[in-house]
């Protein structure tokens, strides 16, 4: 398995949470939840792929980093679900 197929993987399951956030395809809740573990997961594996990283280093950056990124679309997604409710009330 190569960083850059975990990469993608990782880009693929954001894009999907957004989606899933803004067309209400599952609960916000299950979505974040979800999301937001898995691209912990996926971060610390790519990390745990590249070479030169050992395990120790990339559970205590990946997981951090990679809940941060699945917080930060998280609220990005929801930001915009907000503004699509203001404007149809």
């Amino acid at each position: 398995m190569t960083p850059e197929l975990v990469f993608l993987g990782q880009a693929v399951l954001i894009a999907g949470m957004y989606l899933s956030m803004r067309r209400n395809w599952l609960p916000v809740r299950v979505t974040v939840i979800g999301g937001v573990a898995a691209s912990a997961v996926l971060m610390a594996l790519r990390l745990l792929v590249t070479e030169g990283t050992d395990a120790g280093r990339s559970v205590l950056i990946g997981v951090p980093l990679g809940a941060a990124i699945g917080l930060a679309v998280a609220a990005i997604a929801w930001y915009f679900v907000l503004q699509e409710r203001s404007k149809s009330a």
